[in-house]
């Protein structure tokens, strides 16, 4: 099965998306929001010479040599902000991704893990179809149905694997790939034989239901004509509604 990644540097972390586990006296000194995109800070940490406001090394970087998004100080200078990195990145934090109340993703661990978080193993976080189908607003967690039910590009059994068909083709292709000449014959050939085990099915229950119960005295041989004659039901059943799905797709390919 395809694994969904996204990548982390395309992954903006807001704060609603996860919360502090210890005291958060030790960060108050710093803005983990760069000003400029409004997401955590989650890529090289800076602060400006002039107010000390941290930002985004990407963020800030696009405004060098102009004025400060804060202060509004001319030709402002940033450095890379050590002390950000070394106490807001280590503190804990708790994933509060989730899909409802009962579906929560529970990850705990450092600050500066989670974005790799979220890339790689968080179920909650968007990302798209492996196969690029189209698809690009599902749930990690809803990628397997969504390749199992519903991606046009997964390949899928086809249909009449029980005939002998061993082809995958795609989701999208399915319909063309058992409406061609090889499934006719295989349908044709597949059809003349269940019509002659459901006539030996019906000939065989008819005949097992007339047997007389009379001659079966002991309560454990009674239960053992009672436990065949249901399988011998069931088998019956199941090759009449193979009987009946063969002979509706013969009726399509004649169409076709």
């Amino acid at each position: 099965m395809s694994t969904a990644t996204a990548s982390p540097e395309k992954i903006e972390v807001s704060k609603d998306d996860f919360k502090f586990l210890g005291s958060e006296e030790d960060i108050n000194d710093f803005n983990i929001e760069c000003p400029i995109c409004l997401s955590v800070i989650m890529d090289k940490p800076c602060k400006t010479s002039c107010c000390e406001k941290n930002f985004c090394r990407t963020c800030i970087s696009k405004v060098m040599g102009g004025c400060c998004p804060m202060c509004r100080t001319k030709y402002m200078n940033y450095t890379a902000d050590k002390r950000f990195k070394l106490i807001v990145y280590s503190q804990m934090v708790h994933c509060l991704k989730k899909k409802s109340k009962v579906a929560e993703c529970g990850w705990k661990g450092k600050l500066s893990l989670l974005r790799d978080h979220f890339s790689t193993s968080c179920g909650f976080v968007m990302v798209q179809c492996p196969h690029e189908c189209g698809e690009k607003d599902i749930l990690r967690i809803d990628v397997e149905d969504h390749l199992e039910n519903h991606c046009p590009m997964e390949p899928v059994k086809c249909p009449f694997s029980w005939l002998g068909c061993k082809e995958r083709p795609l989701r999208k292709d399915i319909e063309k790939h058992y409406s061609d000449t090889q499934h006719a014959v295989l349908f044709e050939a597949a059809y003349q034989k269940l019509c002659s085990d459901v006539h030996m099915a019906n000939d065989k229950l008819s005949s097992f239901s007339k047997r007389d119960n009379s001659r079966v005295t002991r309560s454990t041989s009674n239960k053992g004509f009672e436990n065949e004659l249901h399988t011998l039901k069931l088998e019956h059943d199941k090759l009449k509604n193979r009987h009946d799905k063969l002979l509706k797709n013969l009726k399509i390919i004649s169409v076709i």
